[in-house]
């Protein structure tokens, strides 16, 4: 089925930490698609499991 028109409709926004560095930035529909994969992974910077005291 393809694609219905409001669904390839723009701005597309991305804030990928590889390919956008984190920085929300508009680009194209092929980009926004193909940044998928690494728009969602978590944040790793920072997320070390410290100990909890007792």
């Amino acid at each position: 089925m393809p694609p219905t028109r409001n669904s390839t409709r723009g701005p597309f926004y991305c804030h990928c930490l590889q390919h956008c560095r984190g920085q929300r930035r508009e680009v194209s529909r092929k980009t926004y698609d193909g940044h998928a994969s690494t728009r969602h992974e978590p944040l790793r910077q920072g997320t070390r499991s410290r100990p909890v005291a007792p």
